[in-house]
């Protein structure tokens, strides 16, 4: 959390509370680890877009633009506050008159950059790729061919699916729920498991997380207030069926492939 439903989420938020406002000022709190942000002009519009599991920032003044690049970590969100009111762990804020611009951080895993483009270690977004999805496939066969890549795709596909050269924006809740509305044994070798109808479920679970508001999971909320209800009636298979530990988290699956986890 948050992965791609969250972050487009988050970015139409942004675009929403900060549309025809001008922002002045830009301070880190003094506990966050990340750089301190100077901005060479000192007044500005902001923008926001998502990429998978990133988020950017474009602040504007005339022609004079910075992009900053945002990991929103375990379980980042932005919010538009009073400065009077300041959530705690606030670890970035934008000053806009009376309000701020926050970005809210409480477990600090979140990061920033100022940079030109998206990060390299990442692939294309998938729901850039999933609503072309032969060219998905496309790039994964070609993938799974090359010799370089043979270790990679003979991981078991609910492993792979958190990789995210090959499924940017794919986290914890949206690979369990994929994985079991697919009825796709999850330990299956990833050359193995990918086909059209893993894409074509995956296509499906993304556009119905994103209409209900996305993963109202632990410590994050839909900005424009969805129905938390909703969300927990849709999760068919994250936190409710069988699990196992993987890499210091909980994977949940369908029990029947129990006997075929090592």
């Amino acid at each position: 959390m948050p992965e791609i439903v969250e972050v487009k989420i988050m970015s139409e938020y942004i675009n929403k509370v900060c549309r025809n406002k001008y922002f002045t000022n830009v301070k880190k709190s003094d506990i966050s680890k990340n750089s301190k942000i100077i901005l060479p002009f000192s007044k500005f519009k902001i923008q926001s877009e998502s990429y998978g599991k990133e988020l950017k920032l474009i602040l504007k003044e005339n022609k004079k633009i910075i992009n900053i690049y945002f990991n929103l970590g375990m379980c980042g969100y932005w919010q538009m506050m009073k400065k009077d009111n300041i959530k705690k762990h606030t670890h970035l804020l934008f000053e806009c008159n009376d309000n701020v611009l926050g970005f809210v951080d409480p477990r600090r895993f979140g990061t920033w950059r100022i940079g030109s483009d998206w990060s390299n270690n990442r692939g294309i977004s998938v729901d850039s790729w999933i609503y072309e999805m032969n060219l998905f496939l496309k790039y994964l066969n070609c993938a799974i061919n090359h010799q370089s890549c043979v270790k990679i795709f003979n991981q078991p596909i609910y492993k792979l699916m958190l990789n995210q050269k090959y499924f940017n924006g794919i986290g914890n809740y949206l690979r369990s729920e994929i994985l079991y509305r697919a009825d796709i044994n999850p330990f299956l070798p990833a050359k193995q498991a990918i086909s059209s109808h893993l894409i074509n479920v995956m296509k499906q679970v993304i556009k119905e997380s994103y209409e209900l508001g996305g993963g109202q999971l632990k410590d994050w909320n839909n900005p424009f207030g969805a129905d938390e209800k909703n969300f927990n009636e849709w999760i068919q298979c994250y936190g409710k069926l069988d699990k196992i530990k993987d890499s210091g988290r909980r994977f949940w699956f369908n029990p029947k492939y129990r006997k075929y986890y090592e």
